[in-house]
């Protein structure tokens, strides 16, 4: 196999692609258009996922007697415990995102008997700590809310809850890693899949339509090498597509989160090994895509034909782009999972986005992505082989 007969295959591709302004347009127009739609037609919309992966869980110390039964009733795991526990309770918030910390003091129905309003001293407060990004964790901090408010109304006012205000413990940091982990790799996967279709069925089903592919293949060039060498063309500007989705995403959602009332939402958290690994996963999973594509498109005898037969995956690819939404903005843990293709790359993403992932489950998304590129690869140079396949009417 010889380089430069790659080099030239995918220096065709490349001069053919850039060349063709209906091409050149439809690899811009998405990116432009999302970034239209994110920061002018929609301003104010952040996505929160209604979806938990398990009950939030409840640490509650000094529970009172009076409020022991509704407490018990909540669709939650209780820990409860005394003022001995507090400390271990706020160890283990920090590790759970989806927990809630209660803390009453230890003599608070005493307090609340003995409180009065008249004598200006502070009523007795009741402590609520929880995590915002977490789902569960802020269905669960209302339950409580409801239930305190209820309480504290029929005492007359008798105490106060979180009086400090400082009872969400998610950073700006967090809240931007989940919004990121939800919005991004959904997005990613589709502008990447999307690209991958604009150009290769007609690269490879619409130049056998034309009949330059019988051309091409009876030079000298040995098959294979017209094999890598389209593919690694078609991945260069798949990858393409995907970084112009990333541009404009990351330059609207300031304007979009910031219209809301939020404008902390930033990339300055991640750190260049992120981007590293970011971009990876994107050139492995654009070179996985455009080789099933590839596959496809060579059996197919005109492009219509290819897009009609290519539809089945980009259903699967959409359903797997939109399992981000249905999560809380983290990623898998199994390391089975990042062996499977496509899934592994949404998973590896929304990690890196949410600032908390595995460096082994990324390189083993990257690595197995190679794999099945590979495989694919000698899948599509065996179709470029069968004269059946390639001249057949």
């Amino acid at each position: 196999m010889k380089n430069s007969n790659i080099a030239t295959i995918a220096g065709k591709e490349f001069y053919r692609f850039f060349h063709d302004k209906g091409l050149i347009f439809s690899l811009v127009f998405p990116a432009l258009l999302l970034y239209v739609i994110y920061s002018l037609v929609i301003p104010g919309f952040v996505s929160q996922s209604e979806t938990t992966k398990q009950p939030a869980t409840l640490y509650a110390v000094n529970i009172p007697r009076e409020l022991e039964g509704q407490i018990n009733e909540l669709p939650c795991e209780l820990v409860a415990g005394g003022d001995a526990e507090l400390s271990a309770y706020r160890e283990k918030l920090s590790e759970n995102e989806d927990a809630v910390l209660l803390v009453f003091p230890a003599d608070f129905s005493a307090q609340v008997a003995a409180y009065d309003a008249a004598n200006g001293k502070a009523a007795p407060n009741v402590e609520l700590y929880y995590k915002s990004v977490s789902a569960s964790g802020d269905r669960l901090h209302t339950q409580i809310l409801a239930i305190l408010d209820s309480y504290e109304s029929s005492m007359s006012n008798k105490f106060d809850v979180d009086r400090d205000g400082v009872g969400d413990l998610s950073s700006e940091k967090d809240v931007s890693g989940q919004i990121f982990s939800q919005l991004l790799p959904m997005l990613l996967l589709i502008f990447l899949f999307t690209g991958c279709m604009s150009f290769a069925p007609d690269s490879i089903a619409g130049e056998k339509e034309r009949g330059t592919m019988a051309t091409m293949l009876v030079t000298p060039i040995h098959r294979y090498e017209i094999v890598v060498g389209k593919i690694l063309a078609f991945s260069v500007i798949a990858v393409l597509s995907g970084a112009l989705t990333f541009v404009a995403v990351a330059a609207s959602l300031p304007n979009l989160i910031g219209s809301a009332g939020n404008t902390s939402l930033n990339f300055t958290g991640y750190a260049a090994g992120d981007y590293g690994l970011l971009f990876l996963v994107i050139l492995s999973t654009a070179l996985l895509m455009i080789s099933l594509v590839s596959l496809i498109s060579a059996c197919a005898k005109t492009t219509k034909e290819a897009a009609s037969m290519v539809s089945p995956l980009m259903v699967v690819v959409m359903l797997i782009a939109f399992s981000t939404m249905a999560g809380n903005g983290a990623a898998a843990t199994g390391k089975l999972l990042y062996c499977i293709p496509i899934y592994s790359s949404v998973q590896a993403m929304t990690g890196i986005f949410a600032y908390h992932y595995s460096a082994w489950n990324v390189a083993l998304c990257v690595i197995t992505n190679l794999v099945y590129s590979g495989l694919v690869v000698l899948g599509v140079a065996k179709l470029f082989s069968n004269e059946r396949v390639m001249f057949g009417k």
